[in-house]
């Protein structure tokens, strides 16, 4: 029998979790293409601009550092359409 940490047991388990007329889901196959390097930049742009409003200085240099990463792309892909 399962115990919690509190050693109480747990509470039986459904055997049905799904109802009896859901349908499986089926796996989708997305075609995705790399940003354009316009993309990465009004990505980084946007991003940027989150940082600027923001006052939680964690998520201010996460904004940051993802635009960073987004600027980094958007020079690799300018150099891939020279």
């Amino acid at each position: 029998m399962n115990e919690s940490t509190s050693g109480q047991p747990l509470p039986p388990m459904p055997d049905d979790s799904y109802p009896a007329d859901a349908t499986p889901l089926q796996p989708t196959l997305i075609e995705t293409k790399p940003p354009t390097c316009d993309e990465a930049l009004a990505n980084a742009a946007r991003l940027l601009r989150n940082a600027e409003g923001e006052t939680d200085r964690h998520l201010m240099e996460r904004y940051e550092k993802l635009a960073d990463s987004w600027l980094g792309l958007a020079g690799i892909q300018r150099e891939r359409e020279s």
